[in-house]
């Protein structure tokens, strides 16, 4: 079969395997082409934008098929996030082994890591995570090299050949130059991703915080508290429990699904251990499933037994954790450790807002007995005054025989202060 394009080129003998010598466009054509490219690396902001030109350049630049750049994520081991020039679809969420292949090498020695053939290795090794794409691409010479934010490693850059054509020492110096851009272009990038993370973070508070101050009552608060922190979550539930002794108390709930829970609920935290630890930590907490066989009461089964996230945000108020919001994922999509900063800006606002509502809440049934108490002493005022001024009226009048002579005196002054009380009683009630 004839060789063609990036294929073709001078056959050699390596290690008794056929090798093909990818063409050499000289040093200074490919640094042209490096500086080029590297204008256009840093050029943009937009982390995704960013990765796919450091994999197109990373292919352009080293003659190279595939062009791919990992980085790592909440769990162990790099991720492929954007890869350019393959064929087939096992790229896409390509986790790596974090003890073992290229791409770890190269992060483990700190320097560029090269194989003239990936493909026995491969073979030999049906532990390696990649050895699926590597056979089926193939992929037979690869390079990586680490790439460094602020001089430490976050992720390497891989460039893939489908045939034998090792990399060389030309190669290993364009590929570190590219490294050196690209830790350029993600620290920009990251930093406006985290700055734009930031002010959306502001945004959201600020907006809870509006929402929540529209209402002065407990239970809408508490309504608006948890239809708000499910939405900025992206949770499918939400709980708020209060936090009374060793237990916890469901106090309100909203799902997304309309699935139920128990109002006044009661469940010890003892037996909730992501609970426990974000009362005892006072921080947010991210966790897994439910553990329904805890709770006594069947028909939660329903609407925790599909759970597969959970977050948990103590609310602290004084330094006491007074009550808990829970936010649940149903898909396989679980809270990250960026979300927390998120829930702690909830949590504050949930737990200043419940206060408040609390407070006045307080303040109105105070005001409402003290209003009661006042209305009964009007009332109980008017009728031995109304008693009074009719007898008063009856001596003035004769009714009852004929006053003596110095009553008048006496009688105008009873008659003078009794219609001085009653007309203070109408002021009583408030």
């Amino acid at each position: 079969m004839p060789l063609g394009g990036a294929e073709a080129g001078a056959i050699l003998n390596c290690g008794g395997s056929l090798a093909v010598k990818h063409p050499s466009r000289g040093r200074s054509e490919a640094l042209a082409a490096f500086h080029e490219i590297s204008a256009l690396i840093v050029s943009s902001l937009d982390l995704d934008e960013t990765l796919l030109t450091i994999a197109r350049a990373a292919t352009h630049i080293l003659d190279a098929d595939i062009g791919a750049i990992f980085l790592p994520d909440d769990e162990p081991g790099l991720i492929a996030r954007r890869v350019f020039g393959a064929r087939v679809e096992g790229w896409n969420g390509l986790r790596l082994n974090p003890d073992r292949g290229l791409n770890a090498d190269a992060l483990a020695t700190g320097r560029v890591s090269r194989v003239d053939d990936y493909l026995p290795i491969a073979e030999a090794d049906p532990g390696l995570v990649s050895r699926r794409v590597v056979l089926d691409e193939p992929i037979h010479s690869a390079m990586a090299v680490p790439v460094r934010r602020r001089g430490s490693p976050i992720g390497s850059i891989g460039v893939y050949r489908r045939i034998v054509a090792p990399f060389d020492e030309e190669d290993e110096y364009l590929l570190n130059l590219l490294s050196q851009q690209a830790g350029i272009a993600l620290d920009n990038a990251l930093a406006y991703g985290e700055l734009e993370r930031t002010r959306s973070r502001l945004e959201t508070a600020i907006e809870i915080a509006t929402d929540l101050s529209a209402s002065l009552d407990p239970s809408e608060v508490i309504r608006r508290v948890l239809v708000r922190a499910v939405a900025a979550g992206r949770a499918d539930r939400g709980v708020l429990l209060q936090i009374e002794g060793e237990d916890t108390v469901v106090e309100d709930f909203y799902d997304v699904a309309g699935d139920s829970d128990l109002i006044g609920y009661r469940h010890p935290i003892a037996f909730q251990p992501l609970m426990q630890q974000a009362v005892t930590s006072r921080l947010p907490v991210i966790g897994g499933r439910y553990d329904v066989s805890r709770f006594d009461a069947s028909s939660l089964e329903a609407s925790l037994g599909s759970v597969r996230h959970t977050a948990t945000i103590p609310l602290v108020l004084d330094g006491e954790v007074t009550a808990a919001m829970v936010l649940s994922r149903r898909t396989d999509h679980p809270f990250v450790a960026t979300d927390l900063a998120m829930f702690q800006l909830i949590g504050n606002q949930a737990v200043l807002a419940l206060r408040n509502a609390r407070l006045f809440a307080r303040s109105q049934a105070v005001t409402r007995a003290q209003s009661d108490f006042l209305n009964m002493a009007a009332h109980e005022l008017r009728t031995p005054l109304s008693v009074i001024a009719g007898y008063v009226s009856m001596m003035e009048d004769g009714t009852l025989g004929p006053p003596p002579r110095h009553w008048p005196g006496p009688l105008e002054t009873l008659r003078s202060h009794g219609a001085q009380l009653r007309a203070l009683i109408p002021e009583l009630p408030i």
